[in-house]
């Protein structure tokens, strides 16, 4: 097939990165992808742009401006250019990312044997239903875990985000470098979280049980990794005021074999409250690499960590109850290695590029044959 990927963000924040990691699984089952993206305003890196480089995935430019939000005229004038280039080229399928790139792929979709048009609905399906454009759409591809509405206007199927697990255990490599890096021992309990400094992140309860765990004379370390407009006031201040410089350890924000060799060297992950990413890419990262979890019980957490299985959710959002669960990792090494060797066959079935890609293909086969009979 002939497909092509649209994105209406310049950055690689959100849905953008598991958008284009389905895309170039999709590439790898040798299909054509094209990719349209985002323009990014003067004089700022284009994160979209790098992160489709960094799959090889090809990239049309037809001088689309593809907002995030929605403006009028840009988005008529996209649409009329997007409405040619689909005159000129012959593509199966359409496959949208976000809210306006489908708005203005709906509108620019003409001709009796259009190419189909695909949503990946990273955000509730009930919003996509409720948004979803005059025009119509054939597909959706719902990522989050929800029963989808008795009656859309539309075709449902649900699927797992993709994640290129071999290419992450081949950068994750030796990750006894990294815990030297960071100035851990190799024996040292390690606990780490990946997620943006900001404050609705609920940093404070974890530096709260943290201190509480220090304070009751257990030994562990913990690297914070990533960054934030708010991190001083979210992190490196409470840090300071707690006395925590000692367990605390901030590497920054990593990418490529820092970021895959440091997450492989965690005893255990934490993931508090998901951000911009509904798909909690880091969870399932580590979750891959066979770290287990402690995770809050807020959506969709539970329904990637599987309670006493891949990792722990802990229901109460209290120091107390955080500084238990830690606690109880540090305590039983073996429960926590079957955890990480459970957490990286869960991975594998429901994450895996390859797996996930042959779902997608297959669903998308299905619907092209219903709409287009031969």
């Amino acid at each position: 097939m002939n497909l092509l990927w649209t994105l209406s963000n310049w950055k690689r924040t959100g849905p953008v990165e598991p958008s284009l990691d389905l895309a170039a699984a999709v590439r790898a089952k040798g299909h054509s992808v094209r990719v349209i993206y985002g323009r990014a305003p003067r004089g700022r890196n284009n994160g979209a742009a790098e992160a489709a480089a960094a799959r090889g995935l090809e990239v049309v430019d037809i001088g689309l401006a593809l907002d995030k939000h929605r403006f009028f005229l840009r988005d008529r004038r996209d649409a009329r250019r997007l409405r040619r280039h689909l005159a000129e080229v012959s593509y199966d399928a359409v496959i949208t990312t976000l809210q306006n790139d489908h708005r203005i792929a709906a509108r620019a979709r003409q001709g009796k044997r259009a190419p189909t048009l695909v949503r990946l609905a990273f955000q509730p399906i009930a919003e996509v239903v409720e948004t979803a454009p005059r025009e119509p759409t054939d597909l959706v591809f719902a990522f989050l875990p929800e029963t989808p509405p008795a009656e859309a206007p539309f075709e449902i199927r649900r699927l797992d985000p993709a994640l290129s697990i071999d290419t992450l255990r081949a950068e994750a490599g030796d990750w006894s470098g990294a815990r030297e890096t960071l100035e851990v021992a190799p024996d040292a309990f390690l606990f780490g979280i990946v997620a943006r400094m900001q404050t609705h992140r609920r940093f404070e309860l974890l530096w709260e049980a943290v201190a509480k765990l220090k304070q009751e004379g257990l030994a562990f370390r913990l690297a914070a990794i990533g960054r934030g407009t708010n991190q001083a006031t979210v992190a490196h201040q409470p840090v300071q005021e707690l006395g925590l410089q000692d367990v605390v350890r901030f590497p920054g924000y990593l990418r490529g074999i820092d970021y895959a060799s440091t997450l492989a060297a965690l005893d255990a992950q934490i993931f508090l409250v998901p951000g911009s990413d509904p798909t909690c890419r880091a969870l399932r990262e580590g979750m891959a690499l066979g770290v287990p979890s402690l995770v809050t019980a807020r959506a969709p957490l539970p329904s990637i960590v599987e309670d006493g299985v891949t990792g722990r959710v802990v229901a109460e959002e209290t120091p107390a109850a955080w500084a238990d669960a830690m606690a109880a990792f540090v305590q039983d090494r073996d429960r926590l290695r079957t955890m990480g060797a459970a957490a990286e066959d869960r991975a594998r079935e429901r994450y895996d590029a390859p797996r996930v890609a042959a779902r997608f293909l297959e669903a998308l086969d299905e619907v092209r044959a219903a709409t287009w009979p031969s």
